[in-house]
């Protein structure tokens, strides 16, 4: 009973949007005000500790706000430039196919621009619009593309800022954690465990919206190792921690797309030969 309440406000975010057809907008406030609700009827969260996450939350979200504003600057400016015209000729020099394209873009540079803060349900429909995609697939791989490393987005902030709030407003000191920087380790690393499969299933379901599920048969093994690329060498460098945990989705999505590039490369000289 308590799973259920506690993943209940997401639950009806999805039912609201999904089946009631409400905006994301309305539904992220109702969500908000009955997870508050949940926490302070049913959890017995003291009032005065729900109203202040909620504040602090608002405030913390001012990131992402500013990050998808800027986002779709950023798509204006680069569309009256020309700047998107370029991009979409590269990656079109670069690429093959529709398949390609979408492992390419959904799966590594996807989630390398997620990392970096992009926004990339709003920065990248246009450009698979441009490349030949039907506007519901240009969308879906879009919001897909946003997830495959979704925790290590916007420079880490879905890992850094719950480790932060839970040790520092929160006060909660886990045995056997004796600083902030390894909370935020060992929380990244537990994430990391579930990115095989998570990101496996994420490039399938792109492959779906390109092609059905012709096109997921015929591309199982690419999509497979798209998917085990990513989230394998994020799971080796948060185990490691060669790297600062800010930029592990950077470097896994630019792995991803060399991989891609390569694979992909191979498997037409192999063609050739035939």
């Amino acid at each position: 009973m308590d799973f259920f309440f506690a993943v209940s406000p997401i639950l009806l975010v999805l039912i609201g949007m999904l089946l009631f057809s409400r905006s994301g907008v309305f539904m992220s406030v109702a969500g908000w005000i009955f997870a508050g609700l949940v926490a302070w009827l049913y959890f017995q969260t003291p009032l005065s500790v729900v109203i202040g996450a909620s504040i602090y939350g608002i405030v913390k979200a001012f990131a992402i706000t500013f990050a998808v504003a800027f986002t779709m600057l950023m798509i204006f400016i680069m569309k009256e430039t020309g700047a998107l015209s370029e991009i979409v000729k590269t990656i079109r020099s670069i690429t093959t196919n529709k398949v390609e394209q979408t492992l390419f873009i959904g799966m590594g540079f996807g989630s390398l621009a997620t990392s970096l803060g992009v926004v990339t349900p709003a920065l990248f429909p246009p450009v698979f619009v441009a490349l030949g995609f039907t506007p519901l697939a240009a969308v879906a791989i879009s919001i897909l593309c946003y997830d495959p490393l979704t925790s290590f987005a916007l420079l880490s902030i879905p890992i850094t800022l719950p480790a932060r709030v839970v040790w520092g407003p929160f006060n909660i000191r886990p045995p056997g954690i004796v600083n902030l920087e390894q909370f935020i380790w060992v929380f990244t690393q537990k994430i990391t465990i579930f990115l095989p499969v998570v990101s496996v299933c994420f490039a399938l379901m792109m492959l779906y919206f390109v092609g059905k599920w012709e096109a997921v048969r015929k591309n199982l093994i690419p999509a497979v190792v798209s998917g085990l690329v990513l989230s394998l060498s994020a799971l080796t460098m948060a185990y490691t921690k060669i790297v600062p945990v800010e930029v592990i989705g950077v470097l896994s999505g630019f792995f991803t797309m060399i991989v891609i590039y390569f694979m992909f490369r191979k498997s037409e000289k192999n063609r050739n030969k035939t």
